[in-house]
């Protein structure tokens, strides 16, 4: 498996049991008035800023930008386009929380939240940019090829034109019959011209029949 189906995978398994965990966690904080903890799950927009806002619409807010971003995940490629906003929005209310709190221990969560965002993030940018890579790739192996072809011809037309007899003018010809006419007693272009053709023909069947 590649590197980056791998980084796609986690960040998927990542997203599904963030989802699960602050839903659960909300039913419990909505339904039984237990505490809002861990306190990542009011950090994940900006708004945690503002001190008009509640927690229980901070929660809110987590909840749907993570539900959010998930969705976006599940439904393909153009999907993931889409949630890298989102993203952003949690990794902003995340690093905003970070920057703005003193460090310890209890905050050593929203740091591994944040980097699993990260690892997010980077999933859904490296998608965009593998198509790019391998057109790139692409492109440059067939230069390659091309170039290879270039350099076999040249060594070919090298090879054709060190053989010392005029026949290598004629385009039609290559080296493995000029080798043949040359055999057969025909060293040049005069010869060829001069040459019997139902002899040339009768030679030549008796040079293959040789070689046979």
């Amino acid at each position: 498996m590649k590197r980056s189906d791998v980084l796609i995978d986690c960040s998927m398994l990542f997203l599904i049991f963030l989802t699960s965990f602050i839903s659960i966690k909300a039913i419990f904080i909505i339904f039984f008035n237990t505490p809002f903890d861990p306190q990542f799950l009011l950090h994940l927009s900006p708004l945690h800023l503002l001190e008009s806002v509640t927690e229980l619409q901070l929660l809110v807010t987590s909840l749907f930008l993570v539900i959010t971003d998930l969705y976006l995940h599940l439904i393909g490629k153009k999907g993931r386009l889409y949630s890298i906003p989102i993203t952003l929005t949690i990794l902003t209310g995340l690093s905003l929380s970070i920057m703005s709190s003193e460090v310890n221990i209890g905050m050593g969560v929203e740091y591994i939240i944040f980097l699993a965002f990260l690892m997010v993030l980077t999933s859904d940018i490296k998608i965009y940019l593998m198509p790019h890579g391998a057109i790139q790739t692409s492109i440059n192996l067939r230069s390659k090829i091309s170039n290879l072809h270039s350099d076999s011809s040249y060594t070919l037309e090298s090879d054709r034109y060190k053989i010392p007899t005029d026949l290598v003018l004629i385009n039609d010809i290559d080296k493995e019959h000029i080798e043949i006419l040359r055999s057969l007693g025909i060293k040049n272009v005069d010869d060829l011209a001069n040459v019997d053709a139902s002899k040339l023909v009768k030679d030549f069947k008796r040079y293959m029949k040789e070689l046979e």
